[in-house]
Formats: structure tokens, sequence, C-alpha cells
């Protein structure tokens, strides 16, 4: 009996670190609900880190992110890194580390105050409340670190696996002048093995289409689809760029479907290429190894 326990202890505590083995483990969690949209990427890394893109809004943060992270047992997040300073990116810091959820590092950068101060809509930048919520964190003995153009964050020996910040502009001293706060999104890249993920916020026209002539290192075979799919984002030539073999949408199905989304909605389609999105399941998983990819939904 008690070798039976011990046998169950080991294969429960194998199947949390599972990851460990190589495979990567990309989670895309629903944080969107109502008429409003956000994102939450959950990464396990090969060594068994657990890594978090972006928390959606305080409440749906409360309600969504949290019990999922909970039900999974994740208490730990390594990194968490927020890919731009608009709150349903960034609002649910506070609700994890209220909730007890310890963090490491925090990539967090404060916007620039010129971009910021253009955007005076209720939901907008507003540098005030980022600082007070870098200060929230270093309280929790979070260490706030930048996210450098070029930086790289995959610290394991494992050389399967990379995750590193092609791109990152502040809004102010770009190549095409003043941008909006979605433009000064991280645009992260991930390789395991032979596949790799595109993560490039919520960047929209300007910097979109500077990228299409411009970026390297953009062509993916899976792409988290920009600010929640809607045409306002990226234009069409940085998804030539992209070449992806599947898009993800985090957001609502209702706006995907909506003539606010027609443009990308239409390019996939004709393109032929899948898109799920995230409020039709609580969460899709990507489970991604050396050289192929498995997408599951929950």
């Amino acid at each position: 009996m008690l070798l039976a326990l011990i046998l169950g202890a080991l294969a429960l505590a194998s199947s949390f670190r599972s990851t460990a083995s190589g495979k990567v483990v990309w989670t895309i969690i629903n944080v969107s609900h109502g008429d409003r949209t956000g994102d939450a990427h959950l990464l396990q890394t090969p060594n068994g880190e657990n890594w978090l893109i972006d928390t959606g809004f305080a409440d749906l943060a409360e309600f969504m992110l949290l019990p999922y992270l909970q039900e999974k047992n994740i208490q730990h997040l390594d990194k968490l890194i927020v890919s731009h300073p608009h709150r349903n990116h960034y609002g649910g810091i506070h609700v994890l580390l209220n909730a007890g959820i310890t963090i490491d590092d925090l990539y967090f950068d404060a916007p620039h105050p010129t971009p910021c101060a253009n955007e005076d809509w209720a939901m907008g930048c507003d540098l005030e409340h980022v600082l007070n919520m870098q200060e929230y964190a270093v309280q929790f003995g979070v260490e706030v670190k930048s996210l450098e153009p070029n930086l790289i964050l995959s610290t394991n020996q494992n050389e399967n696996f990379s995750f590193q910040v092609l791109y990152r502009f502040d809004g102010n001293d770009t190549p095409v002048g003043i941008t909006s706060i979605n433009d000064t999104s991280a645009i992260m890249r991930m390789d395991v093995g032979e596949v790799s993920v595109l993560f490039p916020g919520d960047i929209g026209n300007q910097i979109g289409e500077h990228l299409s002539t411009e970026g390297e290192n953009l062509d993916t075979d899976l792409l988290s689809i920009p600010h929640h799919g809607v045409s306002v984002s990226a234009p069409n030539s940085f998804f030539d760029r992209v070449s992806p073999e599947i898009g993800f949408v985090s957001g609502l199905h209702s706006l995907w479907e909506s003539d606010r989304a027609e443009r990308i909605k239409n390019y996939f389609d004709i393109k032929q290429i899948p898109v799920y999105v995230s409020d039709k399941y609580r969460a899709i998983r990507v489970e991604i190894n050396d050289d192929d990819y498995k997408v599951n939904t929950e």
C-alpha cells in the first residue's frame, strides 16, 4: 500500500513537471467577457518554469485568470511579462499578488509621457496608474525589469527552447514618428525546436507596416493575432511577412465576426488559415515539441 502511494505521488509530481522533458505548453487563458477583451498567455517551459504574458483587466483576472491558475496549482510565476501598458494587459497584476501568487521577475515598462498623454479615453494610457502598479509589485518583493529589444529571456541550457524580444519601440522616438501606445507593444518570438510562435501584442498599422518591410525573424508557424483581431491592428502585409499556419485571437468571437474585424478575418479566411478565438473556450492549450505541435481546447 505504501509503495503504491509513493509511486502515485511520483507520477503526480512527474505530471506537474512534464514540460521539463523539452515540451513547451502555451495556454491562452480566456480573459475576454461581455464587451471587453484582454490577453493572458501561460507558458510552461522545458525546465519547469511558469511564465505569464499579460493578465487582462483586474476584474476579469479575478474571476477568469486567477481561478484557472489556482485550479492548475500554479502558485508561482518565474516571469510575468507585460506586452504594453494598457489595463487589459496589466490590470490583474495586483490581483495575482493579493491572492498569494509569487512572482520573481516582472517585465513591465512605463510608457513614454508623450504618446501616453495622447490617449484621453477612459481606459487609455495612465502613467500614474502604471507607476503605482510597479511600486505595488515591488512591495511584494518582485523585481521590475525592462523589455529591451534583442533581450533573450530563456535562461536554461535546453538548446531547443528560446524566447526573445525582437522589437519594442517607446512610441516617441521610432522609425515612424510618434505612435499609439499599442504600437509600443513588445514583439516577442518563441522557438521550440523547429516550431516558432510570434507574440506581437497589440501592434497597429504604423509599426505593423514598418515591420512588414523592415522586420526580421517574423516568419513563424503560430501567431497570436494582434490587438484582439480588430482591423485597426497590423496591416495584411504584416501577416504576409509572418505567414503563419494557425492564428489565435485573444478576444471575443462576436467581435471577430463583426465589421470591426472584417479585414483581418477575411485575410485568414482567404488564406485558409485556421483561427482559434479565446472566448469560445475557457482556454486554448498548445503543446509544442521539437518538430510538431498539438492544439486542444478546454
